[in-house]
């Protein structure tokens, strides 16, 4: 079978050969699933529907900081503005956003992944621990050490980053 990475953090999103093919894909998978309590019960858009509408007016939220990072490689925050560029002069309007406490999110979201995967891939871990790459195996047994006061707080911190994602991009489409 399928091994996760974690279980909070693995989503599912389509890939397709056109913004068609992923709208289609996409109408098929979203909505609420009642065995996901991660999921939304909220009406799923037609998005074939929207598509040929352009995107004039329509209100985009650049996160800048996640621009800004010393991680970010450069061919990639080219190809970011790259893509800003083409989203202006297709008539969208950008919106710059500031997420509160976000460099903080990626340590909440680390003691929570490193746990979940350590305790998916346990068997792996102990019977195949040589075909993991070195970092990757790294990060499975930090994630058996953590103690689970870890896990809990991470939780904690998660929905501190939901809702300040949420109040972030009330504001933008």
């Amino acid at each position: 079978g399928v091994v996760p990475v974690a279980w909070l953090f693995d989503t599912v999103g389509p890939i397709a050969r056109s913004a068609e093919d992923c709208a289609l894909i996409l109408q098929a998978i979203a909505g609420h699933d009642p065995r996901d309590p991660t999921t939304e019960d909220a009406p799923v858009p037609p998005y074939a529907d929207e598509l040929g509408h352009g995107i004039t007016g329509l209100r985009v939220g650049v996160v800048r900081a996640l621009f800004e990072s010393d991680l970010l490689d450069s061919r990639i925050g080219a190809a970011l503005e790259g893509a800003l560029a083409e989203l202006r002069s297709a008539g969208a309007v950008l919106v710059d956003v500031a997420i509160d406490q976000l460099e903080h999110f990626g340590a909440i979201q680390q003691a929570m992944q490193f746990v979940e995967a350590a305790t998916a891939h346990r068997e792996w871990l102990a019977t195949r621990l040589p075909d993991y790459g070195e970092d990757v195996r790294a990060r499975l047994l930090t994630g058996l050490f953590l103690p689970p006061t870890a896990y809990v707080l991470g939780q904690q911190g998660r929905r501190l980053a939901h809702e300040a994602f949420r109040r972030a991009l009330d504001g933008v489409d």
